[in-house]
């Protein structure tokens, strides 16, 4: 599974969503589908988007397309924006949990 990542930084968390999802149809003409949305845990206008995609020069043109670049001027990103492509390699499971102590419980 092929990961687009987009990190940049945003005005208004409520704004730059509103923009995105109403530019879903732009996204799905370049091939990318569901994903994950993270912000900053002390700063929500620094936000990371993944999106899973099979064609990493098709999704990289999404970037250029005139109706993405709008969306994200509405959505008030501000600043350079950071684009790269992550596979996954594995998974990594939970840790089980550490047995009590002897004489602590």
């Amino acid at each position: 599974m092929t990961l687009m990542m987009v990190r940049h930084r945003i005005k208004n968390y409520q704004q730059w969503k509103k923009a995105f999802d109403d530019s879903a149809e732009v996204r799905a003409e370049y091939g990318l589908r569901d994903g994950w949305i993270h912000c900053g845990a002390t700063d929500c206008s620094d936000v990371l988007v993944a999106l899973r995609c099979d064609d990493i020069e098709r999704a990289r043109r999404c970037l250029d397309d005139p109706e993405c670049k709008a969306s994200m001027r509405e959505g008030g990103v501000l600043g350079e924006v950071e684009v790269f492509f992550m596979e996954k390699v594995c998974d990594v499971p939970a840790p089980e949990p550490a047995p009590a102590l002897s004489g602590t419980a």
